[in-house]
């Protein structure tokens, strides 16, 4: 800075600043990096920060370093707009732009290093896309496409390595030119998310660069005005395509959706900006929110039951009898409903009176009632299990088949609610067994959609198949739960429940029982006397026979209330 200027007659005090009288100077023709007279007098130290030293007056100052000086950058325009303008530069996603200008020609054999980011060194992002000098090698334009991978947010421009004609390196400059980057706020503009039945249906603009594979979304909610959940990854895969259905919700709860943009070097670009969505509920019934119910909602609900993850599936809907559970009892209720039978299914947890009885051979299953049974799904566990073909014996009914979990699950049910004949029948024909079949949980329901208690027993040829096995009815239950077990010989048993991690919950018995058939009534709460809330429970029977046998076994217990 020239320190020599014009005094004034006047000074201030008595003191001199480098040997001259306090005053007022005027300082010529100099380059402060900008012409903006108010940021200039910012970069001044004078008088008006400290009242020893004199007034400084910056005039005719330099819009750019005199061409003598060694090279340096004195501007840079993006997409045509200065930095150093009152308005900072804001560009959004696609091709962008810079021109670096020089106090002189520089030697164009070498390439000035163009970068720009969100933090030091600011090298983030490199531009040199279509790079070229203009005819009197002063300044240098190159471009670079932005995309959600580029950062929002303030970035600052960064240049080295330039030389000018005289060999000189240019200092880095990575100080004073800035600009916004708003990719993320574009690329929302056209993001939606729009609700549907038990479902949001998220769009959003493609990018087109190169090096972009795919796509992630990501949702959060938020259970108060200040309080926030975890920000979630929704899709299992990467997404390829711009559009995407969230069946995973809740209806009537709201979710808010982001999107990033995962590259090929498979880092994630910043979250796009946020939008929401309400699902809403569908009719009791309509489990493929169609809004319909009818039979397609029925192949839908058995799709859900033996695995195969139908899409949409709305629980909720589905849960025709509102006991958190899909079952046969849900297509009882069905079926009422779209014959006519009920304008509505009533949510009680209720059981008929009459127990039933199914049998196990290897080669075919039996069952025995008082004709109350219209719906019925079992398990069958074993080996090789995808060989094995189950054909119903008993005209008039659907009947579906699959392995969910290693076990072999079957689904009998008619579209009339029509029971299974009274007495004993020939059920389930089996074929292509080689190998012992043990029965897993059974489930049936009767024509009003109530739980129908069945007892599973063997055939002469499989007399200890179920010998210690638990069973509880009704299950799920509200008030109490009778929970039945058989022992083959006198024996010393423990029974207990526990929640899902493991907790004891309350011991029922721990004594000595006779052989025989056992049943214990549960009213559903703990050791000390407090009910339970509502949820999966697990009874567990632990004990030895008066031979030193090991007794083990359980069975899930549902409080729905």
């Amino acid at each position: 800075m020239n320190n020599t200027g014009t005094y004034n007659s006047y000074d201030i005090g008595h003191s001199d600043w480098n040997g001259l009288p306090l005053g007022t100077y005027y300082i010529d023709s100099n380059y402060y990096g900008t012409t903006h007279q108010n940021v200039i007098r910012g970069h001044i130290l004078d008088y008006y920060e400290n009242s020893l030293l004199p007034i400084l007056e910056p005039r005719n100052n330099l819009n750019k370093p005199p061409s003598e000086c060694h090279g340096v950058v004195w501007k840079v325009l993006i997409n045509g707009q200065n930095p150093l303008d009152a308005i900072t530069p804001i560009v959004v996603s696609g091709t962008v732009k810079f021109d670096v200008y020089f106090n002189r020609p520089m030697d164009i054999s070498v390439a000035p290093f163009v970068t720009f980011g969100v933090r030091k060194p600011y090298t983030q992002n490199v531009v040199n896309d279509a790079v070229l000098w203009s005819a009197d090698s002063t300044v240098w334009t190159g471009y670079c496409n932005t995309t959600l991978k580029t950062g929002d947010g303030n970035n600052t421009i960064r240049v080295a390595f330039a030389k000018d004609t005289d060999h000189f390196e240019i200092p880095i400059e990575n100080e004073r030119f800035k600009f916004v980057v708003q990719v993320a706020g574009s690329q929302s503009v056209e993001f939606t998310a729009t609700p549907g039945l038990g479902k949001a249906s998220l769009e959003w603009r493609k990018d087109d660069s190169l090096s972009t594979l795919g796509y992630n979304i990501y949702r959060y909610m938020m259970p108060t005005d200040t309080t926030y959940s975890d920000t979630l990854k929704v899709n299992a895969e990467l997404i390829t395509d711009t559009t995407y259905v969230d069946y995973a919700v809740i209806p009537d709860s709201t979710y808010h959706y982001m999107y990033t943009i995962t590259g090929t070097d498979l880092l994630e670009s910043d979250y796009s900006k946020v939008v929401t969505a309400t699902p809403f509920a569908a009719a009791n019934g309509d489990a493929n929110g169609d809004l319909a119910v009818n039979v397609l909602d029925i192949t839908t609900l058995i799709a859900y039951m033996l695995n195969q993850n139908p899409q949409p599936f709305l629980f909720d809907a589905a849960d025709i009898n509102g006991d958190q559970v899909i079952n046969v009892l849900d297509i009882v209720g069905l079926v009422d409903l779209i014959t006519g039978k009920k304008k509505s299914v009533s949510s009680a947890i209720t059981s008929n009176p009459d127990p039933a009885y199914i049998y196990l051979d290897q080669h075919k299953i039996r069952f025995r009632s008082t004709g109350q049974v219209s719906a019925m799904q079992f398990e069958l566990t074993g080996q090789n299990l995808k060989d094995i073909q189950l054909t119903c014996k008993q005209k008039g009914f659907e009947f579906a088949t699959g392995i969910v979990k290693d076990k072999l699950v079957g689904i009998l049910y008619n579209l009339n609610n029509t029971p299974l004949p009274e007495g004993m029948v020939d059920l389930i024909s089996i074929e292509g067994n080689r190998s012992k079949l043990s029965w897993g949980e059974v489930t049936a329901g009767d024509v009003e959609g109530q739980y129908v208690l069945v007892l599973k027993d063997a055939l002469e040829s499989n007399l200890t198949a179920n010998e210690n096995e638990l069973q509880a009815f009704p299950n799920p239950f509200n008030e109490t739960v009778s929970i039945t077990y058989r022992l083959k010989g006198s024996s010393s048993i423990k029974l207990s429940v526990f929640d899902l991690s493991g907790v004891l919950v309350t011991v029922l018995e721990e004594q000595e029982k006779p052989a025989g058939s056992h049943a214990y009534k549960w009213d559903g709460k703990s050791e000390s006397g407090e009910i339970l809330p509502s949820g999966i429970y697990i009874c567990k029977l632990e004990g030895t026979t008066s031979n030193k046998e090991r007794i083990q076994s359980e069975v899930k217990i549902i409080i729905a209330k």
